[in-house]
């Protein structure tokens, strides 16, 4: 009968304790959003994410952004209506940094700067 009564609190303490995780509010975290083109900004917002979320994501949260899957991750083509060209493609800063993932790669886990920067093609030949 013991064994019975501790077996039963055994598994209410394990489902109680599995339903408030699954209930928990996941943690937020406020991350800038710009978009530059020609010098001009066209989007400046700043909006709470939750932590984990991918930068491509969050800047889906306030921009209409046009992707192509590749072999490494989606890269973008387009945001608010503006295309990349032969000429010029959609660079991405983290913390006024140039970024070494790409933004379906990169999780936001602390407040964050993005900027998304259309910028010219150089050639280093």
């Amino acid at each position: 009968m013991l064994a019975s009564i501790l077996m039963a609190a055994l598994l209410l303490s394990g489902c109680i304790s599995s339903s408030n995780s699954e209930n928990a509010v996941p943690e937020k975290v406020d991350v800038s959003i710009k978009v530059i083109v020609n010098e001009k900004t066209i989007v400046d917002q700043t909006i709470s994410v939750a932590k984990g979320t991918s930068a491509l994501e969050a800047l889906q949260k306030v921009a209409l952004v046009e992707t192509k899957p590749y072999s490494l991750g989606k890269f973008i083509v387009g945001i608010a209506g503006i295309n990349s060209t032969g000429a010029d493609y959609w660079a991405f800063y983290i913390n006024k940094e140039y970024a070494q993932v790409g933004t379906d790669s990169y999780k936001i886990e602390n407040p964050a700067e993005l900027m998304f920067k259309l910028e010219k093609i150089t050639n280093f030949s």
